[in-house]
């Protein structure tokens, strides 16, 4: 999945302190220029549902008004989206839990394919058991707080092949990618960025050190407690058998 990459600062306004900041890329047609070796002007980003893109919007009624089980239907799809970093992408915010997911960025560019890039997920890491699984799943059509469309996710799950990779894939991220291990890593990573600013960070904006650690304590809690859920919510939204759910690599 693509990410804007970042780093911290330390900020003075006029000489005066003024806490600790992540100075990150702007997701802009810049940013797929520089990432991906094109023009800008050959690049679209948009956001939300893609209402701001006819091509995006052609694209998703294609897919409610053609049988994605049919092999050259399911090609032209292929050839426009992206899949694995489709997959990548709604597998992601569903194991972070992100209750915030109607306010997305993805892009595409002249010869390409449409990605999602990793946008907005302050809202994450908060409720292990939170159900974003049947949110951003959702038949009816909309996701969370009704700010999204699951239009495309649904009509693609209709096709066997990619309901299969899409299964298997969750499975494979619960086991190799969202790991205890590796996001406590990731969590380790960025608190040794700024441990040592916390302290007059909050002096400056009035608010408690121990709030902070303990913040990053409740995610580390997070996805310790996450998988059994994620694997609870799949199990049920698919209605799938034990030994199912074991042969497309999900411990139940």
């Amino acid at each position: 999945i693509d990410v804007k990459h970042c780093r911290p600062v330390v900020h003075y306004l006029n000489g005066e302190y003024w806490g600790h900041y992540f100075i990150r890329e702007k997701l802009n047609e810049n940013y797929v220029a520089g990432h991906y070796n094109v023009d800008a002007s050959e690049a679209t980003v948009t956001v939300a549902n893609g209402k701001t893109s006819p091509e995006y919007t052609e694209l998703v009624n294609f897919a409610h008004t053609h049988d994605l089980r049919n092999q050259e239907h399911s090609d032209y799809m292929k050839s426009q989206v992206d899949i694995e970093n489709y997959i990548d992408y709604i597998v992601a915010e569903m194991v972070i839990s992100n209750t915030d997911n109607g306010n997305i960025r993805f892009f595409t560019y002249e010869g390409g394919k449409w990605r999602w890039i990793m946008y907005d997920v302050d809202q994450s890491f908060r409720t292990a058991s939170y159900n974003t699984v049947s949110e951003h799943l959702n038949p009816a059509g909309t996701g969370s707080a009704n700010m999204f469309s699951t239009r495309l996710i649904n009509a693609l799950l209709k096709n066997p092949e990619f309901k299969e990779k899409f299964l298997r894939e969750t499975a494979y991220q619960l086991k190799n990618v969202w790991t205890v291990e590796n996001v406590n890593a990731y969590v380790d990573t960025f608190r040794d960025m700024i441990i040592n600013d916390i302290g007059k960070d909050c002096i400056r904006w009035e608010r408690k050190y121990e709030t902070w650690e303990s913040s990053v304590n409740n995610m580390r809690s997070f996805i310790a407690a996450r998988e059994k859920y994620v694997v609870q919510y799949i199990q049920s939204y698919f209605d799938l058998s034990d030994a199912y759910m074991r042969e497309l690599g999900f411990e139940v």
